[in-house]
């Protein structure tokens, strides 16, 4: 369930935050020469409510709690917001959204 969860948060989420993304200026931060490079703040607050909203929606068939459901999100937001760099060339998000998400679910599903 966590797996469906995450690729839903890949599928829907990164979907969402590109439509905004691509109607905000200077949303490319995989492209920039600068140490940190995060997404504009509206488009990071709009993956985390699309994220949220997509766990709350598909809990009934998860079965997943909410915070297991809101630490996925918040993992999805935080790939997709941030930029992780290796060796000049930026990781693909389609990579990290599902795989940061799996991982804080996996460890919200433990501690819980």
């Amino acid at each position: 369930m966590i797996a469906l969860a995450s690729m839903l948060f890949l599928s829907l989420g990164d979907t969402v935050s590109g439509l905004v993304g691509s109607a905000l200026e200077n949303s490319n931060v995989r492209d920039r020469n600068e140490k940190w490079r995060i997404k504009p703040w509206p488009i990071v607050a709009v993956m985390l409510s699309a994220c949220i909203l997509i766990g709350y929606l598909s809990s009934s068939l998860t079965k997943l709690p909410i915070g297991v459901y809101f630490a996925g999100a918040v993992g999805a937001t935080v790939a997709d917001s941030v930029a992780i760099i290796i060796r000049r060339r930026g990781l693909d998000d389609n990579l990290t959204i599902p795989l940061f998400a799996g991982a804080l679910m996996s460890a919200a599903a433990h501690v819980g």
